[in-house]
């Protein structure tokens, strides 16, 4: 397994956690564009993975659902691209159909994906 795909799977992994102390408990949740639902959990998990990323890679762009979009990321070799939760509405009922979503993509060629559903 290659050091992007290792250290990729390992923090979907520790999100997962994180993502799963917030499980059927009661969210806080607010609305973007588009009336997509945000929770509380969807932010810590692109807190977490970000930091995470940015302090390993730190020349890699970023592109997060979540996340303010940063007009530098285009210029970077490598993209990181990421759903901390996809499938927030199946989160807020309690239904165990989400996941984390974390892709490596350079040279428009996606070089590592992962998705995981720490539920199942």
């Amino acid at each position: 397994m290659s050091e992007d795909l290792e250290f990729a799977v390992e923090k979907v992994k520790q999100a997962g956690i994180l993502v799963m102390s917030f499980f059927r408990r009661p969210l806080e949740i607010s609305h973007k564009e588009g009336n997509h639902p945000v929770t509380e959990a969807d932010l810590a998990s692109d807190c977490f993975l970000r930091d995470s990323f940015r302090l390993r890679f730190p020349d890699d762009g970023w592109l997060s659902e979540e996340s303010p979009i940063s007009g530098d990321r285009l210029s970077r070799f490598r993209i990181w691209i990421v759903d901390p939760i996809d499938g927030t509405r199946e989160f807020i009922q309690g239904i165990e159909q989400f996941s984390i979503s974390v892709a490596l993509v350079s040279e428009r060629r996606t070089r590592v994906a992962v998705v995981y559903n720490p539920a199942r």
